[in-house]
């Protein structure tokens, strides 16, 4: 009776090894160089204009419209010259291709 129970726990344990799954795949160990791109600043931090202060106004048009003159090309210059600044800087993208009907 020993034995039959002995050899049922050999059969079993046989059984169970053999439902195990299969062994994991090798890994393979290997060095890759990939390029990845990474923001770097272009424009020098004192090259950048002052902030334009703001149009000061106080509800006379015939006053206000002058300061807000003055305002306007302080501010487009300011835009130009930080476009100029900032143009070398910018990537120009890829023209989509044409798309045919």
């Amino acid at each position: 009776m020993r034995t039959c129970a002995k050899m049922a726990i050999v059969v079993a344990c046989l059984a169970l090894a053999a439902c195990a799954s299969a062994p994991p795949p090798a890994i393979d160990d290997k060095v890759v160089t990939v390029q990845v791109p990474v923001a770097t600043r272009c424009v020098d931090p004192a090259k950048v204009p002052a902030a334009v202060p703001p149009a000061q106004v106080n509800g006379d048009a015939e006053h206000d419209v002058s300061v807000l003159a003055q305002a306007d090309l302080a501010l487009r210059s300011a835009v130009d010259q930080l476009m100029a600044l900032i143009s070398p800087c910018t990537v120009t993208p890829a023209q989509p291709a044409a798309q045919t009907n």
